[in-house]
């Protein structure tokens, strides 16, 4: 069940009976429901970005608001629904000398949302720049031809674009509202089927949490609060400071890619060689049939073999080749009841394994 953002537009000079209302809340929920076309699950409380990023003091910045709990695109018939669900209540901000500093709206949220969308699975097809203010890039595998934002200043946000990346703009699709649900821990866009297309089941969602900016004085930022070192009672901590800071991700939270850590992710920015981390999307297809075809995992590893716990033999043979993390193939050499020693395809994978990474059958 969902709301607007702006609840003064509801305000009526007529008391409804508890009944009625309740019927309008029901059909008005029925009438948003969609199909679901897509659905992402992230781990709770790991908004903490690399590990270190800490919340802003201010008690407006309650705990969760930034934690993602679940992704999930939906078809609602003549408009896709995007919808991210968090851990914490989403309240519109209710500090008044904080609104009129700013000028915010009424409906004013602090969680910005971005969705990179790899329409085609092509590697080095799409952008791999996201939009400015989030310091990161994306993976040339996950390289996006369509990105959707969740921003509670959209015509301004909008205006950023234009103005900083025009070349972008055309790709980017800021809807006018952000519908909150009715126990607040749900955002919703409504992104229109003509900018869309057909949604297919290979597509990618680079799905990323940020805080919102309401300044974005920084020319090259637009409305994304950076992680500065110190928290502050409008700043998140735990970053670099002085010239640093612009290598470090402004990404408080993100679904990850099967078999990654946030953590690791978000920690490989080098600010000595001036490079950003990258991240990647996630794709329901692949996930699928990654559930299916799970073998095992790694229990032991050299510079040359890796041994597999299968639990069972599961249809490996000699020969048979696996994939390790989505990304390190090997081939079978010998199968055991309750395990499988393989040799790497490429030797220089072996210092990239490690114990517990899982194991699954590899077909090209």
């Amino acid at each position: 069940m969902w709301q607007r953002c702006n609840p003064h537009k509801f305000e009526k000079g007529v008391i409804l009976k508890k009944n009625l209302v309740f019927v309008l809340f029901l059909l008005a929920s029925l009438l948003w429901s969609g199909t679901v076309v897509v659905q992402f699950n992230d781990d709770l409380n790991d908004d903490y970005g690399d590990g270190n990023v800490a919340y802003p003091e201010h008690p407006m910045f309650t705990p969760g608001i930034f934690d993602i709990e679940q992704f999930r695109l939906e078809d609602a018939g003549n408009h896709y629904d995007f919808i991210v669900k968090v851990r914490g209540k989403i309240d519109y901000v209710q500090f008044d000398e904080y609104k009129y500093r700013y000028d915010i709206p009424d409906d004013f949220i602090f969680p910005l949302v971005q969705i990179y969308i790899d329409t085609d699975r092509l590697e080095n097809s799409g952008i791999t720049e996201t939009i400015t203010g989030v310091n990161a890039a994306i993976t040339s595998e996950s390289a996006w031809e369509k990105a959707v934002v969740f921003s509670a200043m959209p015509e301004k946000f909008r205006m950023k674009i234009q103005k900083l990346q025009p070349a972008y703009a055309s790709r980017v699709a800021v809807p006018d509202k952000i519908y909150l649900s009715k126990d607040k821990t749900e955002m919703r866009v409504e992104v229109s089927k003509e900018f869309m297309g057909k949604v297919q089941p290979e597509w990618g969602y680079t799905v990323l949490m940020l805080g919102h900016d309401v300044t974005s004085s920084i020319k090259k930022n637009i409305y994304a609060m950076e992680v500065k070192s110190t928290a502050s009672q409008f700043d998140f901590g735990g970053g670099h400071g002085a010239l640093l800071k612009r290598y470090n991700s402004n990404i408080i939270d993100l679904i990850e890619p099967p078999f990654q850590s946030q953590k690791k992710i978000l920690a490989a920015y080098d600010a000595d060689e001036k490079k950003l981390t990258k991240v990647g999307a996630v794709y329901s297809h692949n996930s699928k049939e990654k559930a299916v075809r799970i073998t095992g995992e790694v229990k032991q590893v050299s510079a040359e073999k890796v041994v597999i716990n299968l639990g069972s033999l599961q249809g490996i043979a000699k020969g048979t080749q696996m994939i390790i993390a989505s990304h390190y193939v090997v081939e079978a050499d010998d199968v055991f009841p309750e395990l499988c020693l393989a040799h790497f395809i490429d030797t220089g994978d072996a210092d990239k394994i490690e114990i517990g990474m899982k194991a699954e059958i590899w077909k090209e």
